[in-house]
C-alpha cells in the first residue's frame, strides 16, 4: 500500500490532521506559529524543515503552507512536504 511521507496511508492524512502533528515536538511552539502566520501575511510559507512520521522517525522536508479562501474568508491552510530523502525501510 502506498504510504505519504509522514507514514501514513494518502487518505488518512489528508483533512484530518494538525499542522502540528507533523512537527518535532521542539519545532511547534516557534515554528508552527511563525509559518502560519508567514503564510498568510506573505501567501506562501516555504522553508526545509524537520519533520516526523507517524513511527516518530524524523526527516529533512521543504515544506510549503497555503492559506485556503472561500468566499473571501481564510478557512485553513494546505500544506504540501517535499521529502528531501527517501523513506528508511
Amino acid at each position: 500500500m502506498p504510504r505519504t511521507c509522514s507514514g501514513g496511508a494518502p487518505k488518512r492524512s489528508s483533512g484530518r490532521w494538525s499542522v502540528a502533528s507533523f512537527h518535532v515536538p521542539e519545532n511547534v511552539p516557534v515554528l508552527v506559529p511563525r509559518l502560519l502566520r508567514e503564510a498568510v501575511e506573505k501567501g506562501k510559507f516555504e522553508e526545509e524543515v524537520t519533520l516526523m512520521r507517524k513511527d516518530g522517525a524524523r526527516f529533512p522536508a521543504i515544506l510549503t503552507v497555503r492559506p485556503m479562501f472561500r468566499d473571501g474568508q481564510q478557512i485553513g491552510f494546505m500544506g504540501k512536504t517535499r521529502p528531501l530523502a527517501p523513506p528508511k525501510k
